[in-house]
């Protein structure tokens, strides 16, 4: 508490503070060992930094003593791949469908994130770890293209929204492992997310209340829920770069999976913010037992993440649905 309230010279941040917990602790440990698949011209081989603890990087690169040591480990673990908790917070939340709360800014923004983590704790795995610096690559190149569309301002609130859009629209099923494995974003999904950020900027700028703040607007729900309705539907481009409903990475032709079945189709068809809706609902008005109410918050939180409901929540989850 002295560090949060006391300190004015030094900053210290409430992502600082954060910095030993165990999901932070493990996505450093993931960071380190996690090689990219071979990209680009040079087909170089390199790992994405995840800077836990402010400084990280730089005392990492000290270390190397050498320039040449230095200039070699640069290459693996290249600047632009440095990535810290306030952007891992406004990566997942911007895919997540909250780009209001990442407009609020990062501090705020890694503390909304947190109390979500908080209630749903995740494990970081390899697969979480990849699909993670999916969404950092679809940011990071999202801001490069919303930079060429040269709008004159607002940059980062017309990613978030974009990326929102983007992910609300093909129900969270663009495959990121592709993203993954190329390092880079398909012409295709570059194309949607210029037509996005244009949208985004009607929303924002064109659409805002007469006398608005243009960023404190972009900070309310009720911007988010108007640029959500805007009537945009996946270009007919990007349709092979998206999951099948109820799988995490397509499967060959005639071939099982476990996870596609009825019960869990039936899920699916529902969007998270129903299940969100259903679950408030449940609350409200008492018509479903306790625990129906959590087993749909929970199935809303497992899909906004892009997972499907497991074989036995989804099984439950039908019967609510029936209900």
């Amino acid at each position: 508490l002295i560090s949060k309230y006391a300190n004015s010279q030094n900053k210290v941040s409430e992502a600082d503070l954060r910095a030993n917990d165990p999901f932070h602790v493990e996505l450093e440990t993931l960071s380190r060992t996690i090689w990219t698949p071979a990209a680009g011209e040079a087909l170089r081989q390199t790992r994405w930094f995840y800077e836990r603890a402010r400084g990280q990087y730089r005392d990492a690169l000290s270390r190397e003593g050498t320039p040449a040591r230095q200039r070699a480990w640069k290459l693996t673990h290249p600047t632009s791949q440095r990535f810290t908790k306030t952007d891992v917070s406004k990566f997942e939340n911007a895919w997540a469908q909250l780009p209001h709360e990442v407009s609020r800014g990062a501090q705020k923004n890694f503390t909304v994130f947190m109390g979500e983590l908080a209630r749903n704790p995740i494990r970081p795995d390899a697969a979480y770890f990849q699909r993670l610096i999916a969404k950092a690559i679809l940011w990071k190149r999202t801001e490069r293209l919303v930079s060429e569309q040269r709008f004159g301002g607002y940059r980062a609130n017309l990613v978030a929204y974009a990326i929102a859009k983007l992910s609300h629209a093909t129900a969270q099923r663009l495959d990121l492992m592709r993203i993954w494995d190329a390092q880079a974003l398909d012409p295709a999904v570059e194309a949607a997310i210029i037509e996005l950020a244009h949208l985004a900027w009607r929303v924002l700028v064109d659409g805002a209340p007469p006398g608005a703040n243009i960023t404190e607007w972009a900070k309310q729900e009720r911007c988010w829920r108007n640029m959500r309705d805007e009537r945009w539907a996946p270009p007919e481009a990007l349709q092979p770069l998206m999951l099948a409903v109820g799988r995490s990475r397509p499967v060959p032709e005639g071939e099982e999976s476990g996870a596609e079945t009825p019960a869990v189709a039936a899920c699916m068809s529902v969007e998270p913010s129903g299940w969100f809706a259903l679950s408030n609902w449940a609350k409200e008005t008492a018509n479903l037992q306790p625990w129906q109410r959590k087993l749909a918050y929970d199935i809303g939180i497992r899909m906004n993440r892009g997972r499907p409901p497991s074989i036995r929540q989804a099984q439950y989850g039908e019967k609510i649905l029936a209900e």
